[in-house]
C-alpha cells in the first residue's frame, strides 16, 4: 500500500521521517520543516545527496528519499559536520533532551 498520492511521477504528498510533507514544496523547504533540521543542514543534505535544492518534494525518487533518511539519522557517515546538525547545548552531551521535547510537544498539542 502506498503512503503518497500520485499523478504520474509527481506525488501530492510523501512521508519523510515519520512527518506528511507536501509534494508542492521544494526539497530544502520541506526539511527546514522537519523538526531539528534547520535551512542550514537541509541545504547540506541536498548538496551532498546532489539533490537540486529547487527540486519539488513530489518529484523525489524513493531512493532520494532513503538517501536523505539516513543523511539525516546519520550525518557522521557523510562527513556531514557535527555543528550543522544542531547537535549543539543538551542534545551534545547526551542527556536525553529528544525524548523530553517529544512529550513536551504531545502535551502542549
Amino acid at each position: 500500500m502506498s503512503s503518497s498520492s500520485t499523478t504520474g511521477s509527481v506525488k501530492y504528498s510523501m512521508r519523510i521521517l515519520n512527518t506528511n510533507v507536501a509534494g508542492s514544496q521544494n526539497v530544502i523547504d520541506a526539511l527546514a520543516a522537519l523538526k531539528d533540521i534547520g535551512r542550514t543542514f537541509a541545504k547540506l543534505i541536498c548538496q551532498k545527496a546532489e539533490i537540486n535544492p529547487t527540486k519539488r518534494v513530489g518529484e523525489l525518487t524513493t531512493d532520494e528519499v532513503k538517501l536523505v533518511e539516513s543523511m539525516v539519522q546519520n550525518p557522521a557517515r557523510y562527513n556531514i559536520p557535527s555543528f550543522k546538525t544542531k547537535g549543539y547545548g543538551p542534545f551534545s552531551k547526551g542527556y536525553p533532551v529528544e525524548w523530553l521535547l517529544s512529550v513536551l510537544d504531545n502535551i502542549i498539542n
